[in-house]
C-alpha cells in the first residue's frame, strides 16, 4: 500500500511534467529554464524514532506507538534553482537548498522506557535539538489560473536530503540522516516574484548507525526571485 502510494504520485508528476509541448505560443514561457533564489521560513512537528539503519515515518503510516519523543521546530532556509513550463500552465522546478531546525525542547517523552538505544536516557522531554541540512527537490508546478505574468497553482514532489547532521549529543545514531520526503503546496507568482507555501512530509529515514531518527514534518513559507 505505501510503495504503490509513492509509485501512484511519481508517475503523476512524470506524466505530467516531462511531456514537452508540441508548441508554443508568442512570449509563452514554455521550455524556458528561470533561475530564482530565495529564503524560507516555517514551524514543523519533529519526531524522534528508533530504527535499525532505516524505517518507514510512523506518524506518516498512521500510527505512533514508535514514537519516543515529539517536539515543535522553527525552520529557516535559503533555495535556489531552476524552474520551467514544459506546457502550457504545467511546468518543473529543481531546488537546491541549506535549512536549519531547531526543537527548544521536546513537550512530550516517554517516562515508562527508554528510548531504544539508551539504558541511561528515561525521558525525552525538555531535550532541545537543533539539526542542519542539505537538500534536492524536484516539484512539479501545476497553474489553476493565469492571468498575464500572474500565476496561481500548486506543487508536487519529492525531496532527497543530500546531508542532514544533528548537533545534539543527547540523541544518539544522529550525527547523519538522509530521508525522501513528499512535498505539496500552493504558490503565487506576479512577475519574477513567488510566493510559495509548502507542507513537505518524510517517508523513509536512514542512519548512518544503529539509533535514533528524527523526522522532521515542516509547514514553510518561502520567497523566490527569478532571474
Amino acid at each position: 500500500m505505501f510503495f504503490k502510494r509513492l509509485a501512484t504520485i511519481f508517475s503523476l508528476v512524470s506524466t505530467l511534467v516531462f511531456g514537452e509541448s508540441l508548441h508554443e505560443g508568442n512570449g509563452s514561457q514554455v521550455g524556458k529554464w528561470y533561475s530564482f533564489f530565495g529564503v524560507e521560513a516555517g514551524i514543523g512537528v519533529l519526531d524522534v524514532v528508533p530504527a535499525y539503519f532505516a524505517t518507514f515515518n510512523p506518524r506518516g503510516m498512521g500510527t505512533s506507538n514508535y514514537i519516543n519523543a515529539i517536539g515543535i521546530s522553527a525552520n529557516l532556509g535559503l533555495l535556489g534553482g531552476w524552474q520551467k513550463y514544459t506546457k502550457e500552465g504545467i511546468g518543473m522546478r529543481n531546488i537546491l537548498g541549506y535549512r536549519i531546525s531547531y526543537v527548544p525542547k521536546f513537550h512530550k517523552g516517554s517516562s515508562e522506557k527508554s528510548l531504544l538505544w539508551h539504558g541511561d536516557y528515561p525521558n525525552a522531554k525538555g531535550k532541545k535539538m537543533m539539526t542542519y541540512s542539505f537538500y534536492y527537490a524536484l516539484d512539479g508546478i501545476f497553474d489553476f489560473v493565469t492571468y498575464g505574468d500572474k500565476h496561481f497553482g500548486a506543487t508536487l514532489g519529492f525531496s532527497t536530503s543530500i546531508f542532514n547532521l544533528n548537533t545534539s549529543k543527547e540523541f544518539f545514531g544522529m550525527a547523519f540522516m538522509f530521508f525522501i520526503s513528499a512535498r505539496t503546496g500552493l504558490y503565487f507568482q506576479s512577475g519574477n516574484n513567488i510566493l510559495d507555501l509548502g507542507l513537505s512530509i518524510p517517508m523513509i529515514g536512514y542512519g548512518a548507525i544503529f539509533g535514533d531518527i528524527a523526522y522532521n514534518h515542516t509547514a514553510m513559507l518561502s520567497y523566490r526571485h527569478l532571474f
